[in-house]
């Protein structure tokens, strides 16, 4: 049956080259200011769990197909064409991995970070998903192979909150979330700050290439890789 699944799935995939397609929105993704992305896959390939490897190659896709490929399926990701100087991871899947459910989570979560740091010195991880009995929205920092910053809250809640806040950050008024602020009669709870998916959109093009709306985007020069599960 999983044969089958996956012909189905690599006949949905195109190799004919496109312009760049805008996520973000209920999704999870690596922003990784490399263009090589070989090195990016050989990368996440090396990432273990229990000694079983978590992503294999699984076909090469234009962005079009590879993204939609990483939002319909939790057990795939994109690794997307370089695009101005940066390649990106797309999917929920990436999210499971680097985003830990709870508190006793983030500390298997960090191990990732860790391990990719090995490849690369400095990247950026962002999730963001609203739906009308979940919510999460987490954002992570990589520089010179630490990291420096980690933020998590889930259902309205905060869970992990690690290192100083940034400027970006407070330039788009982040640091005034209501979020772990229970005990702080100080905070004014009559007009409180939740996160939005766009919020954590807007931080993320802080630091990396906008990549949630494109304006007259030529044609990629290269195709993307889709990974799946295992």
């Amino acid at each position: 049956m999983k044969l089958f699944r996956d012909f189905f799935r690599k006949r949905r995939l195109s190799q004919k080259l496109d312009a760049p397609v805008e996520f973000g929105l209920s999704t999870s993704w690596l922003a990784i200011p490399t263009e090589d992305t070989e090195k990016v896959i050989k990368a996440l390939e090396s990432l273990q769990f229990d000694h079983t490897q978590i992503f294999s190659k699984f076909a090469q896709s234009n962005w079009r197909t590879g993204c939609d490929a990483a939002y319909e399926n939790d057990d795939l990701v994109f690794v997307t064409p370089p695009l101005h100087g940066w390649t990106f991871v797309v999917g929920n899947l990436i999210g499971n991995v680097f985003c830990g459910a709870d508190e006793n989570d983030v500390g298997w979560s960090t191990k990732y970070y860790r391990d990719l740091a090995k490849h690369f010195d400095n990247f950026y991880f962002f999730a963001t998903h609203t739906f009308s009995i979940f919510e999460h929205h987490c954002w992570a920092f990589v520089k010179n192979g630490e990291i420096i910053r980690y933020f998590l809250c889930r259902d309205s809640e905060l869970v992990y909150n690690y290192g100083e806040v940034t400027a970006e950050e407070i330039e788009l008024s982040l640091n005034e979330v209501c979020y772990g602020r229970e005990n702080d009669d100080n905070y004014d709870w009559d007009n409180p700050k939740y996160l939005a998916e766009e919020d954590v959109i807007a931080l993320s093009e802080k630091y990396t290439t906008p990549h949630s709306h494109f304006e007259n985007e030529p044609k990629s020069l290269s195709l993307g890789i889709v990974l799946k599960h295992g």
